[in-house]
């Protein structure tokens, strides 16, 4: 081995052992990271489950009502069956015409009830994700972390049991919904 070859691997176990001293040292400082399970943040923040509620009633409510018109529709057909033997032409035509325009404002109103369902879904359930990101952030700060992660569908595989702080997130964001709702 020549001593250029000597010298370079000298000085590159040099550097990479004051890399691992660093690190020791950066680690040890108390810098910790800290993450959230985002699937029990979200099933037991108040704020969410109570945006959930409202949600599914706005729901249910539009579809009752699309039941109550399908259900319009489809009795004015079953009287259109048993009285179109005694129409003239002319009426049988104009029945199946207006019941050909209920069904398409039927299908129109069920299109525009999805689509305002999936435009209040994102509202609602945005309004209150953006209400937990700005706390987490807030949270960072006010406890000096350098990092929180936020792990969902599994995306830490392993952590410190220390390290997770849903359980303190979620007690502070529950008392600060609820002081707002009061």
């Amino acid at each position: 081995m020549n001593t250029n070859m000597f010298r370079g691997l000298v000085l590159l176990n040099v550097l990479l052992i004051g890399a691992v001293i660093f690190l020791a040292v950066k680690l040890n400082s108390g810098e910790q990271i800290y993450y959230v399970d985002s699937a029990n943040l979200l099933k037991d923040y108040k704020e969410m489950q109570d945006a959930r509620k409202e949600y599914t009633t706005k729901m249910e409510a539009y579809k009752a009502n699309v039941d109550t018109l399908t259900s319009g529709v489809q009795k004015q057909i079953e009287q259109y069956e048993k009285e179109s033997s005694k129409m003239t032409d002319r009426e049988n035509k104009l029945s199946r015409e207006l019941i050909n325009s209920r069904q398409q404002e039927l299908m129109d109103y069920q299109r525009a009830i999805e689509q305002q369902a999936r435009e209040e879904e994102q509202k609602t359930m945005g309004k209150v994700l953006t209400n937990i990101n700005t706390f987490l952030l807030e949270y960072g700060k006010k406890k000096d972390c350098k990092y929180v992660l936020v792990a969902a569908n599994g995306n830490i595989a392993y952590g410190e049991a220390g390290l997770d702080i849903t359980a303190e997130v979620l007690k502070e964001l529950n008392d600060r919904y609820a002081s707002k709702a009061n």
